[in-house]
Protein backbone atom coordinates (compact mmCIF):
# COMPACT_ATOMS: atom_id res chain seq x y z
CA UNK A 1 0.00 0.00 0.00
CA UNK A 2 0.79 3.49 -0.35
CA UNK A 3 3.50 4.81 2.47
CA UNK A 4 3.05 8.39 3.75
CA UNK A 5 6.31 10.02 2.65
CA UNK A 6 7.64 12.52 5.87
CA UNK A 7 9.57 14.40 3.34
CA UNK A 8 6.09 15.64 1.63
CA UNK A 9 5.40 17.28 4.83
CA UNK A 10 8.17 18.25 7.08
CA UNK A 11 6.21 20.89 9.15
CA UNK A 12 3.52 17.70 10.22
CA UNK A 13 3.55 17.25 13.88
CA UNK A 14 2.19 14.11 13.65
CA UNK A 15 4.93 11.06 12.34
CA UNK A 16 4.09 9.57 9.13
CA UNK A 17 2.85 6.18 8.88
CA UNK A 18 1.87 3.71 6.33
CA UNK A 19 -1.62 3.61 5.47
CA UNK A 20 -1.76 -0.24 5.75
CA UNK A 21 -1.40 -0.11 9.28
CA UNK A 22 -4.79 -0.23 10.22
CA UNK A 23 -6.07 -1.15 13.30
CA UNK A 24 -7.68 -4.81 13.11
CA UNK A 25 -11.16 -4.31 12.14
CA UNK A 26 -12.39 -7.48 13.91
CA UNK A 27 -10.66 -6.55 16.96
CA UNK A 28 -13.90 -5.45 18.60
CA UNK A 29 -15.62 -8.74 18.38
CA UNK A 30 -15.90 -11.45 20.62
CA UNK A 31 -15.04 -15.02 19.63
CA UNK A 32 -17.86 -15.60 18.11
CA UNK A 33 -17.46 -12.58 15.67
CA UNK A 34 -20.40 -10.98 17.11
CA UNK A 35 -20.17 -7.98 19.42
CA UNK A 36 -19.69 -8.00 22.91
CA UNK A 37 -20.00 -4.79 24.30
CA UNK A 38 -22.12 -2.66 26.92
CA UNK A 39 -26.02 -3.89 26.37
CA UNK A 40 -25.11 -6.97 24.20
CA UNK A 41 -26.80 -10.11 25.10
CA UNK A 42 -28.27 -13.20 23.74
CA UNK A 43 -30.32 -11.91 20.80
CA UNK A 44 -32.65 -14.49 19.27
CA UNK A 45 -31.30 -15.55 15.81
CA UNK A 46 -33.75 -17.46 13.80
CA UNK A 47 -34.75 -20.73 14.89
CA UNK A 48 -34.61 -19.63 18.46
CA UNK A 49 -37.95 -18.91 19.48
CA UNK A 50 -37.86 -20.69 23.14
CA UNK A 51 -35.46 -17.41 24.42
CA UNK A 52 -38.00 -14.89 22.46
CA UNK A 53 -40.85 -16.61 24.23
CA UNK A 54 -38.92 -16.73 27.76
CA UNK A 55 -38.46 -12.55 27.12
CA UNK A 56 -41.73 -11.86 26.35
CA UNK A 57 -43.22 -13.94 29.02
CA UNK A 58 -40.62 -11.66 31.55
CA UNK A 59 -42.21 -8.37 30.65
CA UNK A 60 -44.72 -6.85 33.40
CA UNK A 61 -48.12 -6.41 32.61
CA UNK A 62 -49.67 -2.99 33.40
CA UNK A 63 -53.00 -2.54 34.37
CA UNK A 64 -54.67 0.29 32.27
CA UNK A 65 -55.10 2.27 35.55
CA UNK A 66 -51.63 1.98 36.42
CA UNK A 67 -50.77 2.84 32.34
CA UNK A 68 -52.86 6.06 32.68
CA UNK A 69 -50.65 7.60 36.40
CA UNK A 70 -47.61 6.58 34.59
CA UNK A 71 -48.83 8.72 31.61
CA UNK A 72 -50.23 11.54 34.20
CA UNK A 73 -46.74 11.78 35.48
CA UNK A 74 -44.70 11.42 32.23
CA UNK A 75 -46.31 14.86 30.99
CA UNK A 76 -46.07 16.57 34.73
CA UNK A 77 -42.26 16.12 33.75
CA UNK A 78 -42.35 17.85 30.37
CA UNK A 79 -41.94 21.18 29.69
CA UNK A 80 -44.21 22.89 27.95
CA UNK A 81 -43.37 25.75 25.58
CA UNK A 82 -45.46 29.41 26.68
CA UNK A 83 -47.98 31.04 24.25
CA UNK A 84 -45.03 33.40 22.70
CA UNK A 85 -43.18 30.41 21.31
CA UNK A 86 -46.23 28.47 20.02
CA UNK A 87 -47.48 31.88 18.20
CA UNK A 88 -43.71 32.05 17.36
CA UNK A 89 -43.37 28.45 16.14
CA UNK A 90 -47.24 28.75 14.00
CA UNK A 91 -45.75 31.93 12.47
CA UNK A 92 -42.20 30.56 11.51
CA UNK A 93 -44.42 27.66 10.33
CA UNK A 94 -46.87 29.74 7.75
CA UNK A 95 -43.77 31.63 6.11
CA UNK A 96 -42.37 28.38 5.55
CA UNK A 97 -45.22 26.76 3.78
CA UNK A 98 -46.52 30.10 1.81
CA UNK A 99 -42.54 30.69 0.94
CA UNK A 100 -42.14 26.55 -0.52
CA UNK A 101 -46.16 27.00 -2.15
CA UNK A 102 -44.10 29.83 -4.19
CA UNK A 103 -41.37 27.59 -4.45
CA UNK A 104 -43.03 24.75 -6.03
CA UNK A 105 -45.24 27.14 -8.13
CA UNK A 106 -42.50 28.41 -9.89
CA UNK A 107 -40.88 25.09 -10.69
CA UNK A 108 -43.85 22.99 -11.43
CA UNK A 109 -44.91 26.39 -13.76
CA UNK A 110 -40.98 25.73 -15.26
CA UNK A 111 -41.87 22.36 -16.23
CA UNK A 112 -45.39 22.93 -17.53
CA UNK A 113 -44.06 25.22 -20.03
CA UNK A 114 -41.26 22.93 -21.15
CA UNK A 115 -43.80 19.49 -21.75
CA UNK A 116 -46.24 22.21 -23.58
CA UNK A 117 -43.01 23.26 -25.57
CA UNK A 118 -42.14 19.75 -26.07
CA UNK A 119 -45.41 18.82 -27.34
CA UNK A 120 -46.14 21.78 -29.57
CA UNK A 121 -42.69 20.59 -31.19
CA UNK A 122 -44.51 17.03 -31.82
CA UNK A 123 -47.32 18.41 -33.87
Amino acid sequence: MLALDPRLAPSCPLPAKSLDTAPNPTAWMGSAGSYEGPGSGPVPRGGDTNSLAKAKKSVAKTTPIEFIRQVQAETRKVTWPTRRETIMTAVMVMIMTSLLGVFFLGVDSGFDAIVRFLLSLAR
